[in-house]
This record gives structure tokens, sequence and C-alpha cells, in this order.
């Protein structure tokens, strides 16, 4: 018969290191097991009581450690992860929090975080160690980060050094730990970095590609799997939005199974000083390559004039659930004829504003005006 700890999210394999100066001597361990065990309990209240900060940190160094997010191989380094625990730990220390005075209070709120498996005391008992199951674990690090900028809202600093998945935690006792076996993975990313300045047509160009990424994350698609592919997103999104197109690329980039943050930024980086020919157009080729298209993303506009200003009637667009007929194109006009009477070099994509020629032109004319690349029939009143 199972138990609610057989199927708890910290019931998985870690590596653990006899002492801190080791780092070829790994043991796979079970995480829930080494959380339960109270072997190195004296030694844990021995340090405690010690009132000398420097024998405190020595004696420390003689407990054992785990890495908590996963078992490694010889080295304990990033790159020496052998299976990822889908876990992350956060390190919640005194030093790091001077303002927080109430640690007793703090310890009721970390217990309330819906996304805590564990929470527990420190070594020195002056902070706490948070567990917290992930959905990514290929996005270690990208979880990490939302995680740090969340609790950072709440006033609550989290150790940097956490966001490297080899990160190591000592041995520490505490028999008030609390335990969420079946606590929920969060599933949080950090935010794109927003332009300070923006163009109306780059503002345009921008919420397509919003549109597009948001889709690529709810497919968990990789679209860019070969290098070639890689390189041309991070240029395209480079020549796209310059700077603001790097927290798109490492939302699409961290889809790949071996996706890095670091290395990710150095490919933009690169980008960036030689972006080419390119255009967002090959986002959105790669998006389509995988079924992913704005158009199919976004509902119909139609147009109305919505007021009018300097003489001007500015048209902004409406929803609505079907594709109106395009109107016949008049007898004798061109296709770019609708476009020549409108002096549309300063007018943002997704406006047409009439002036006083359009007054001359019979209702059909008027009908045939050229809107986001698609004709559309225009009501004037």
């Amino acid at each position: 018969m199972s138990t609610a700890t057989d199927t708890s999210v910290l019931n998985v394999l870690v590596s653990s290191y006899p002492n801190v100066l080791s780092t070829n001597e790994a043991k796979t361990i079970n995480l829930l097991t080494w959380l339960t065990s109270d072997k190195h309990r004296g030694l844990v209240e021995a340090i405690r009581a010690e009132a000398d900060p420097t024998r405190q940190k020595k004696m420390k160094k003689e407990l054992p450690l785990v890495t908590v997010s996963g078992t490694f191989s010889d080295g304990r380094k990033d790159e020496d992860l052998l299976q990822h625990s889908g876990l992350i730990c956060l390190d919640i220390d005194a030093d790091d929090n001077p303002h927080l005075e109430n640690w007793d209070v703090l310890d009721g709120q970390l217990r309330n975080l819906a996304n805590a498996a564990y929470v527990g005391r420190s070594v020195r008992g002056n902070g706490y160690m948070v567990i917290v199951p992930i959905k990514y674990p290929q996005l270690h690090q990208d979880h990490f980060d939302a995680l740090k900028s969340w609790l950072l809202t709440y006033g609550i600093r989290v150790d940097s050094a956490c966001r490297n998945v080899a990160r190591a935690r000592f041995y520490s006792y505490d028999p008030d730990a609390y335990f969420n076996h079946h606590a929920p993975a969060f599933d949080g990313f950090p935010e794109a970095p927003k332009l300070c300045v923006i163009t109306t047509p780059r503002t345009t160009e921008e919420e397509r590609v919003k549109v597009c990424v948001d889709a690529v994350e709810q497919s968990q698609i990789d679209i860019a799997p070969s290098y070639l592919d890689w390189f041309g997103l991070a240029r395209s999104l480079a020549a796209g939005l310059g700077e603001g197109g790097r927290g798109y690329f490492h939302r699409l980039s961290r889809f790949y199974p071996k996706y890095r943050h670091g290395q990710a930024d150095k490919q933009f980086d690169a980008a960036l000083r030689s972006p080419g020919s390119a255009t967002l157009g090959t986002l959105f080729a790669l998006c389509a390559d995988h079924g992913i298209r704005y158009k199919d993303l976004t509902p119909t506009p139609t147009h109305k004039f919505h007021q009018r200003m300097h003489g001007q009637a500015v048209i902004k667009p409406t929803e609505k659930n079907s594709q109106p007929s395009p109107p016949q194109m008049p007898a004798g006009w061109s296709r770019n004829q609708a476009g020549e009477l409108l002096d549309a070099d300063d007018l943002p994509i997704n406006a047409w504003y009439a002036n006083d020629d359009l007054k001359e032109l019979t209702a059909d004319e008027r009908a045939f005006l050229k809107y986001d690349n698609q004709w559309m029939p225009l009501h004037i009143s």
C-alpha cells in the first residue's frame, strides 16, 4: 500500500557529498530520506549553540551536502548534471534580509506558499531553506529568476547563488520543518524586458511578436532546433526589435533541450553586432513552419471613424467575429491608387487618416482603402 511520501515531489534522487571540500565523492541518495534524517542532529545543535561565528563556520564544514536539483557526475558543476530532480532550493538568509525582524512570522508566510514543498531552518538557525518543484527542469534558471523576483515583491531576498543547478546545501535539522508532498510545480517565467521608447510601427510589430511567442510557449515547441535556424531567429529579433528582442529570444530558445541562458545571451549579443539583412519575417516564418500564424491568432478587424482632429478622421479598429466581404475595385483604379490619396508617411500601421481629398470620392471609392495589407470596407459618417 502506497503512502503520501511514496508519491512525494521530494521522493527523488540527488547527489550527496561528505563535506564542502569534496567534489569527486558523490553518492546518490534519496532527498526525502535526507531531509527527515536526524543522523547529524548533534553537530547541527552544537553549531547553533556556538556563539563564535568563525567557529560556527569551521564546524559547518564538517557537515555533508546534497545537490537538491539533481544527480551529478564528478566535478559538481552545472555542466556535470546527470538528471534534474525537478526541484529548486531557495536560500533565505538573515544576512541578506536585515530588514526582516520577526522570523517566526516569515516562517508562516513561507509555509503558505502554494509551491513550497519543504520549508526548514538552515544550519545556523538564522535562515530558511525552501524547496520548490518546477514545471520545466531544463529552464531551471528562468524559473529561479521568476521566483526571486516574485519573492522580492514581498520584501524577501533570495541568495542569487541558488540560480546554479549544481548549488549544494548543507545538512540541517529542523523537527518542525514544513512538508507539502504534493506541492504544485511552479511554472512562472521572468517577464520580457520592455522597450523604453517604441515608435508606432515598432509597437505593432512587437505586438505580433508577442502573440506568436505566447503561442509558442503554450505549445512548448522548439521552433529553431538547428543552429542555423537559431542564429537566424536571433538575427531576426535583433534586427526587428533591437535589445528589446532579447527577452523574446530567451523565451523562444528555452524549449531547446540543451538551452543555456548564458549561451543564448552570447548568441543574441552576436546578432546585435551583425544582424545582416534579417527581418522579423524570419521569426514569423519559423513560427508558421510549426503551425503558428499571427493571422490565425487574432480577430479580424473592421474600421470606423472614431474622432476628427486637425481636419482628419482617425480610423480605429473594432472587433468583429466574421470577415466582411471586400468591396469591388472602382473602375479605372489601380490597386495602389487609394493609398496614393493618403499621406501615410507618418501614420501608424494600424490606422489610416481620411483628409479632405476623400470628400471628393464616390461611395465605392471611399470603400476601397488599404488596412494592414488587406482591402476592407470603410464606413464614413
